[in-house]
C-alpha cells in the first residue's frame, strides 16, 4: 500500500485534477524496485528485438536523454526539408496517460521481454495486489485497491511505462515519432493526421499518417501544429491545410525548449535571459 500526496500542478488548484498523485512507498520497496529495474528490467529492454521498439522512446531507458531527444527531432526535420516544401509536427500531450494504463495490457506486452520467469511474476504480484489511500491536509482515506495505471513516484513506473508506450508507431515508415515519456511528437510531411476515439490496436488502425495506440488513452490533452518552411525565405508555398483539432502556431515547446517555424531559438535565448535578469 502506497500514500498519495497530492502536489499542486499550478499555483491556485481549485480539483483534483489540478493536483498530480506523487505516491510514498516505504524505503525498502523503493530500493527492492530499484534492483529489479537496473538488473533485470532496463537489460531485458536492451535484448534485440525488443530494443527496435523502443528506439523512438528518449525517457526512462538506458541511454535515454532529453538532449538525446531534442537532437533527433532536429535533425529528422532538417533532413525531411531536404526534399520537401515543409514539415509538420504534431505536438500531442495524451491526457492522463500514466493513469489510464490497463495492467492486463502492460503484462501481455511484459510478456515478450526476455525478463526471467520469477521477475515476470514479481512484478505481477506487484501491481495485483496493490493498493493506495491518499493523505491531504493531515487527513488519511481509506485504502482501495486499484487495477490500472503506473503508479507515479514509484521507482519501477517509468521503467513499465516504456514497455507500455513500446507499440506507439507512426503507421507510415515516411513520418518519424519522438517519444519523451508521454510528450510525443509526430514529425511529416503529409498534411494529414488521423488519431482514432477509441484504442485500438495496431492492426485495426489504418492511414497513411496515422499513430498506432494500444492501451494509451488516446483522447490527446493539447494539440498544436507547427509548419516548417525552406530555409530559402524568398520562396513562397502556400502552407498545409490545417487539420480538425489542431491549431496552427508559430512556435511550440518541445521538451521545455521554445522552437519556432523557422528553427530558431531566438526566443527561447531571450526568455531565459529575460529570466536571469530577474534574479
Amino acid at each position: 500500500m502506497a500514500a498519495i500526496h497530492p502536489i499542486p500542478k499550478i499555483p491556485s488548484p481549485s480539483g483534483p485534477s489540478d493536483f498530480r498523485p506523487i505516491s510514498v512507498s516505504p524505503i525498502l520497496c523503493r530500493i527492492l524496485e530499484r534492483i529489479v529495474v537496473r538488473q533485470y528490467i532496463y537489460p531485458s529492454l536492451l535484448c534485440p528485438p525488443y530494443l527496435q521498439t523502443i528506439s523512438d522512446q528518449f525517457a526512462f531507458r538506458p541511454c535515454g536523454a532529453t538532449t538525446a531527444a531534442l537532437i533527433s527531432i532536429l535533425h529528422t526535420i532538417t533532413s525531411m526539408l531536404a526534399n520537401n516544401k515543409y514539415v509538420i509536427v504534431y505536438a500531442v500531450d495524451f491526457s492522463k496517460t500514466f493513469d489510464t494504463v490497463r495492467h492486463s495490457n502492460l503484462f501481455q506486452k511484459y510478456a515478450n521481454t526476455h525478463l526471467p520467469d520469477f521477475i515476470y511474476n514479481w512484478l505481477e504480484c506487484f501491481f495485483r495486489i496493490h493498493s493506495h489511500c491518499t493523505l491531504f491536509e493531515n487527513q488519511l482515506s481509506d485504502p482501495l485497491d486499484i487495477s490500472a495505471s503506473i503508479v507515479q513516484g514509484y521507482v519501477i513506473g517509468p521503467a513499465s511505462y516504456v514497455v507500455t508506450a513500446s507499440d506507439l508507431h507512426p503507421v507510415s515508415s515516411h513520418n518519424v515519432i519522438v517519444k519523451y515519456a508521454d510528450d510525443t511528437y509526430l514529425i511529416l510531411f503529409l498534411p494529414i493526421i488521423r488519431i482514432p476515439a477509441k484504442p485500438r490496436s495496431s492492426t485495426s488502425n489504418s492511414g497513411p499518417t496515422a499513430i498506432t495506440l494500444n492501451s494509451i488513452d488516446p483522447s490527446p490533452r493539447k494539440l498544436y501544429l507547427l509548419s516548417q518552411g525552406p530555409a530559402d525565405k524568398q520562396v513562397y508555398h502556400q502552407p498545409p491545410p490545417i487539420v480538425q483539432g489542431f491549431e496552427r502556431v508559430q512556435r511550440i515547446s518541445v521538451l521545455g525548449v521554445t522552437l519556432t517555424y523557422n528553427l530558431s531559438m531566438t526566443t527561447h535565448i531571450d526568455n531565459i535571459i529575460t529570466s536571469c535578469a530577474r534574479v
